[in-house]
């Protein structure tokens, strides 16, 4: 176990974490028990992963599967897979429905060329490696010239401001060979989200 689920094991025990939000990233088989009344959010390359004994009471999605996502969410993009999710209870609290039970994220991107618009969030790949648009909200598009290739940390070329990502030349990222099983939908929302970064659907 790496991170804050390895802290959270270690000073609360298995089964018994208290997070507010548990952000998992980068890991390969890993075994999740969650109870509480929060979120469980994944992003980034992973693989053989179990979430089960979950009790969520939570205002925003129960459960995140996020392949890629905005830019100051994901600090990696890649495909979560061969996964179970099972034996969750997503909990009605009174209030108004937001978000859903669980929400999948998948996008793809392209190389680096002269002259292309890009906005915030928007990925490239150039020289091997994952850039990022680092902008505010605002719906601003922009033109780039100037080919991004440094290393590490964010560099401003033609009025972007682009962050270094990941060193690996990947072009897609999703969610794939995900079981779910045992789902208790308590909360009147609507239970699953796909979003493929082109458009929005939910089931």
């Amino acid at each position: 176990m790496n991170g804050i689920l390895s802290e959270a094991v270690q000073q609360y025990g298995e089964g018994a974490v208290r997070y507010p939000h548990l952000h998992l990233r980068g890991y390969h088989r890993q075994r999740r028990d969650h109870q509480g009344r929060q979120r469980w959010r994944a992003s980034g390359p992973r693989q053989a992963f179990t979430i089960s004994n979950g009790v969520f009471q939570t205002f925003d999605d129960a459960v995140a599967l996020n392949g890629q996502d905005y830019d100051v969410g994901n600090p990696e993009m890649d495909w979560i897979e061969d996964g179970v999710v099972e034996n969750c209870h997503d909990l009605a609290d009174g209030k108004r429905p937001i978000g859903h039970f669980c929400r999948i994220v998948a996008g793809g991107w392209i190389d680096w060329r002269p002259g292309m618009t890009v906005q915030k969030s928007d990925t490239v790949v150039s020289n091997g490696r994952l850039y990022r648009v680092h902008a505010n909200p605002d719906g601003a598009v922009y033109t780039s010239v100037t080919q991004p290739t440094h290393e590490s940390g964010s560099v401003v070329l033609d009025g972007i401001t682009w962050g270094a990502g990941q060193a690996e030349a990947t072009y897609t990222a999703g969610v794939r060979n995900v079981v779910f099983r045992d789902i208790f939908l308590e909360k009147p929302r609507i239970g699953f989200s796909r979003n493929d970064g082109f458009g929005h659907q939910q089931r």
